[in-house]
C-alpha cells in the first residue's frame, strides 16, 4: 500500500480510542458526581416530643451529613430546597419563640453552599409548626 492510500484512510482507530476514553472519563465524572452527592452518613431522627431547637439540630446535621430522608421527613414545606442543598456552619445562638403550635428557631451561622446571595455570617432561622402527632416540621425559612 502506498504512503498516499495509508495518509488518505480515515483514522477510525484513533477515532474509536478517543470515543472509548472519553466515555471512560463520563463514566468517571458520573461516579464521583453520585458518590458526592450521596449522604456522607445517615442523622436519626428528632427524638419523639422534641423541642423545636433539638428538630433544627438534626436538620441542620442532616443537611451537613446530606441525609435528605431525614431532612425531608423534618421539612414539612415541600419548597425543594435539595436542587441545591445548603449547609450551615458554626452555628451559634440557637434560640426559639414557641406560641401554641408554631415556633420560630433563629441562630447566627455561615451558609455555605448557596446561590451566592450569603457571602458572611448571618442571622436566620426556620418557622416550625406541630402536626396534629405532635412532631414538629419546619414550614418555612429566613429571618423573622
Amino acid at each position: 500500500m502506498s504512503e498516499a492510500a495509508v495518509l488518505d484512510r480515515p483514522p477510525t482507530r484513533r477515532r474509536r480510542r478517543a470515543a472509548a476514553a472519553a466515555s471512560v472519563a463520563l463514566l468517571l465524572l458520573l461516579v464521583a458526581a453520585w458518590v458526592w452527592s450521596g449522604p456522607r452518613h445517615q442523622v436519626a431522627a428528632p427524638p419523639e416530643h422534641a423541642t423545636p431547637e433539638q428538630v433544627v439540630t438534626v436538620y441542620l446535621a442532616a443537611l451537613e451529613a446530606r441525609d435528605f430522608d431525614t431532612a425531608n421527613a423534618i421539612d414539612g414545606s415541600h419548597l425543594g430546597r435539595f436542587s441545591r442543598p445548603v449547609t450551615f456552619v458554626d452555628v451559634t445562638r440557637l434560640g426559639s419563640n414557641v406560641n401554641g403550635d408554631q415556633a420560630y428557631v433563629g441562630f447566627d451561622a455561615t451558609i455555605k453552599n448557596n446561590d451566592g446571595s450569603f457571602n458572611d455570617r448571618q442571622s436566620w432561622g426556620f418557622t416550625l409548626e406541630r402536626s396534629a402527632g405532635g412532631d414538629w416540621h419546619i414550614v418555612d425559612e429566613g429571618v423573622g
